[in-house]
C-alpha cells in the first residue's frame, strides 16, 4: 500500500487488481492466475486439511473457493498469524 495521503490519511493499493479474486464455477483466481500466491506461506502441516495442503503446494492456477475460505477463516479465528503458527 502507498503511504497515507497528507490531507485524508487514506491509503490506496499499489495495483488496482491486487487482492481481487474472480469466482467462476466455485474456483477463485486473481489477475496473475494466483502465480506465487502461497509462496513463502508456512503452516504446520498437521493443521491443514488434505485439500489445503495441496492448494498451498500449487504454484499457480485457480483454487477451490471453499478450500481457500476455510483456510482463511480458520487462520483468522485461531489467530494463527499472531500465535506464529502460520507465517
Amino acid at each position: 500500500m502507498f503511504k497515507p495521503a497528507t490531507k485524508t490519511g487514506l491509503r490506496t493499493t499499489v495495483g488496482l487488481s491486487q487482492g481481487k479474486f474472480t469466482s467462476s464455477a466455485g474456483r477463485l483466481t486473481n489477475d496473475q492466475r494466483n502465480q506465487g500466491l502461497f509462496a513463502g506461506v508456512k503452516v504446520n502441516p498437521g493443521l491443514l486439511t488434505r485439500a489445503e495442503s495441496a492448494m498451498l503446494r500449487s504454484p499457480a492456477g485457480a483454487v477451490e473457493s471453499a478450500t481457500l475460505m476455510s483456510l482463511v477463516n480458520r487462520a483468522a479465528a485461531g489467530k494463527r498469524i499472531e500465535k506464529g503458527v502460520m507465517r
